[in-house]
């Protein structure tokens, strides 16, 4: 039978425990034989779920979870943890072990061409680093000592050992070579040179797009790696993985940097080009070298955004650390100096050296700070800054904050880089210059007169500004820690920056709202986006059933004859003149217009309402109540005036109340009135019963009367054409300043009312409604 055969995932269970038996009887010899068996199973898994989808890009059955399984190739990677557990143990005996199980996602990409290499499958190889740091992290806190030096102030610090403790040290060197091999390894393994000889740059790029999955995973997991080791507080781990992070782009200097190009707004290049064509890279590229002198080669575009992501990650990653110290989420203050030495770009063998002499320059900092919130944001709401927040999200995930047992706390984590504001304004603050601006606003000013240079165009430009107001906001506010971020940062204090911060973001603010200001003067409407509002608001009206509240079985009609009527001419919305210009200078308004449409029934009721109020009405004055017997004995010998489908509106609150608690009461005693409630009537708004066959609404009409008619005297809306148009509806921008304007709806609708009177019936104030 089926279920006597081992599945896959029973034999791959059974590998890895002969790994672990390997590893826990110190065997290298059987351990090495172990594992390359453990590791040619998992290649050939992972090479009999390979396929190709329809478009013929690759995909692999072993990333597909359900609602009851989870994805199989995640499931085989998690035997990995147990060995690198057991591994850790054995490292002041044989560090070996963990030396040798370090090379295992290099092994798996060394046979790579025989699977299909998914983005989902690289990323989960490439999380085998992660997970032997948090392996080799519990193994370090399981042996740590409370060391208190004589003499001195009892602040806990947590070591190892002295002989673990140069074990550990041993074992680093090896483990972040075997990491960083895999970067080394990549172009041997995407076939670079390969790729360059025979291929045509469309394709080179494509194939370029390809690899970048591995090479963020593996960016981001060598900050998470160095996360790891600070959070913590692992003195000699984090600065082997500092160094590991800051070279880490130099691993492939000898491939990328002879393709190299120079622009000064390479901070607009972004990851997500990689999902475009070589045609549209190109474009954007041109316009940002427009005089460039050499063809731009593929190359040398993934050579540039990839020295991007590179200086994104340090930079996300410094401003982790310096919110982990300031927020006191650490004992120590090693967050802190973790990120200063991000931000100076210093490796950690400098030790306490004096900072190098690379000057914090303000401009360069708020660039690329700036560059997060300038992406572009492609469809379906992707976008780069979106996988930022993601890693930043994935590295505070580890921590929490000091909590009394026994409490209820909220989770502390963040969920993206808007809880990292106060780090970012520490670190904009410590840059600030005693005097002047560093150039800042006179260079962001020059950006914002080209609005083409932007990722987004104004879109971009509206992100920053409004990114600026919540820096603003908080320095204004005094938000918590922001100074002492500063201390950190600049190594000294520095109480004037705050200040002298604000007054030089408010000037760049100023520079760039004149310089939006300026364009949207200068930029006519789209007069496309009016028709299209026309076209909407006229189907509305003319081929959508219209819910107005009294009235039904009216008919919507055109006519191509001009009867010389008056022009409806409505006001619909003030609206941002920027929300009617290409390219779009505000909020799209295509976004709501569905929604604005249908504003249009209560623009045409009010026409409608108005021209009924305007018709002349039979009073008959009753000395009764509304409550009483003889007023609905009236209402009835009326009835067959206001055929068909009678309708009987009464004041609201002041009657409608006192009604709908009476005519119940009133048709148990009276055998000549008739109550019910019909279904189809009791969803429309204000219906109070239908009695004796009349319809009877609450509205709001003068108190002590009621209107007696036939639901169906309005017979057509006719709709005429408007001048000099072939429209029967349309929209106008009318400004009101030179920013702002009002839609208003333009119309020719004819009502045709039919020939019933409409009886007002006045009676006497129930004892209710003059109490």
């Amino acid at each position: 039978m089926k279920s006597d055969f081992p599945e896959p995932d029973d034999i791959f269970e059974e590998l890895a425990e002969k790994v672990a038996t390997a590893i826990e009887r110190g065997k290298m010899v059987s351990f090495k034989r172990s594992l390359e068996e453990m590791e040619r199973f998992h290649q050939f898994l992972l090479a009999l779920n390979s396929a190709r989808s329809e478009d013929g890009s690759q995909f692999n059955y072993a990333q597909i979870s359900g609602g009851l399984w989870n994805e199989p190739h995640r499931t085989w990677i998690r035997h990995y943890r147990r060995l690198f557990a057991l591994a850790a143990d054995q490292i002041t005996e044989n560090d070996d072990f963990i030396s040798t199980l370090a090379h295992v996602p290099h092994h798996l990409f060394s046979f790579s061409r025989t699977y299909a290499r998914t983005p989902e499958i690289t990323s989960a190889v490439l999380d085998l680093g992660p997970m032997m740091v948090h392996r080799l992290q519990g193994w370090r806190s399981k042996r740590t000592t409370v060391q208190v030096p004589l003499g001195e102030e009892a602040k806990p610090k947590l070591d190892l050992a002295p002989s673990e403790a140069r074990a550990y040290a041993n074992t680093l060197p090896s483990l972040i070579g075997a990491w960083e091999a895999l970067v080394r390894y990549a172009p041997l393994m995407f076939e670079w040179n390969k790729l360059r000889r025979q291929k045509k740059v469309p394709e080179r790029w494509t194939a370029y797009a390809e690899s970048w999955p591995f090479f963020w995973a593996h960016l981001t997991n060598t900050a998470y790696c160095l996360a790891a080791c600070v959070w913590n507080e692992d003195e000699a781990g984090a600065s082997a993985y500092l160094d590991a992070l800051l070279s880490w782009r130099s691993a492939l200097k000898h491939e990328l940097d002879a393709e190299h190009f120079y622009t000064p707004y390479h901070r607009f290049l972004y990851p997500t080009m990689f999902r475009q064509s070589w045609g549209e890279v190109e474009g954007r590229v041109a316009i940002l070298v427009p005089q460039r002198s050499v063809h731009v080669s593929p190359e040398a575009v993934f050579s540039s955004l990839l020295t991007s992501a590179h200086n994104d990650v340090i930079l996300l990653t410094a401003q982790l650390f310096l919110f982990w110290t300031v927020s006191q989420k650490q004992l120590t203050d090693i967050g802190a100096r973790v990120a200063n030495r991000l931000l100076l770009l210093r490796p950690a063998e400098h030790g306490d050296e004096p900072p190098s002499a690379r000057p914090l320059s303000l401009r360069s900092r708020f660039l690329d700070m700036m560059r997060f919130e300038v992406a572009p944001v492609l469809e379906g709401e992707t976008s780069y800054a979106a996988d930022l927040d993601h890693f930043i999200q994935q590295l505070d995930n580890m921590t929490e904050r000091h909590v009394v047992p026994g409490r209820i706390y909220t989770p502390s984590t963040l969920h993206g880089r808007g809880g990292l504001m106060s780090s970012e304004i520490s670190i904009l603050a410590a840059s600030a210059p005693m005097t002047g601006d560093d150039g800042l606003r006179a260079y962001i000013a020059q950006l914002s007169a080209n609005e083409a240079l932007w990722p987004a165009s104004d879109d971009s430009i509206r992100r920053l500004l409004n990114h600026l107001q919540r820096i603003l906001q908080s320095l204004e506010t005094g938000a918590a820690g922001i100074g002492e971020g500063v201390k950190y940062v600049r190594n000294a204090e520095y109480p004037e920056s705050l200040p002298e911060l604000s007054n030089i973001l408010k000037s760049v603010v100023e520079g760039v709202e004149a310089a939006r200001r300026s364009r949207l003067r200068e930029r006519a409407i789209d007069q496309q986006k009016l028709l299209d509002l026309s076209s909407l608001f006229e189907r509305r009206l003319l081929d959508e059933p219209l819910d107005f509240p009294f009235f039904e079985a009216f008919q919507v009609v055109r006519t191509e004859d001009s009867g010389g009527g008056t022009v409806l001419d409505v006001p619909i919305l003030t609206v941002q003149k920027g929300q009617l210009t290409t390219p779009l200078m505000d909020y799209d308004l295509a976004d709501f217009a569905p929604s604005l449409a249908r504003s249009a029934d209560d623009l045409l009721w009010r026409r409608v309402w108005g021209n009924f109020l305007q018709k002349p009405r039979q009073i008959h004055d009753l000395d009764v109540t509304i409550r009483d017997f003889a007023f609905w004995e009236k209402v009835s010998t009326l009835i067959p005036q206001v055929q068909p489908n009678p309708i009987l509106l009464v004041p609201s609150p002041t009657e409608e109340s006192v009604l709908r608690k009476s005519l119940y009461g009133l048709s148990n005693l009276s055998e000549g009135i008739k109550i019910e409630s019909v279904p189809t009537k009791s969803a429309k708004r204000n219906y109070i019963a239908t009695v004796n066959g009349i319809d009877v609404f609450g509205a709001s009409i003068p108190p002590g009367v009621s209107w007696l008619f036939s639901a169906e005297m309005l017979q057509q809306i006719v709709f005429e054409k408007l001048p000099e148009t072939n429209l029967y509806a349309a929209v106008k921008y009318v400004p009101e300043d030179e920013e702002t304007g009002m839609l208003r709806l333009l119309a020719k609708p004819k009502l045709d009312w039919r020939d019933t009177p409409i009886f007002e019936l006045k009676f006497l104030p129930s004892q209710e409604d003059a109490d």
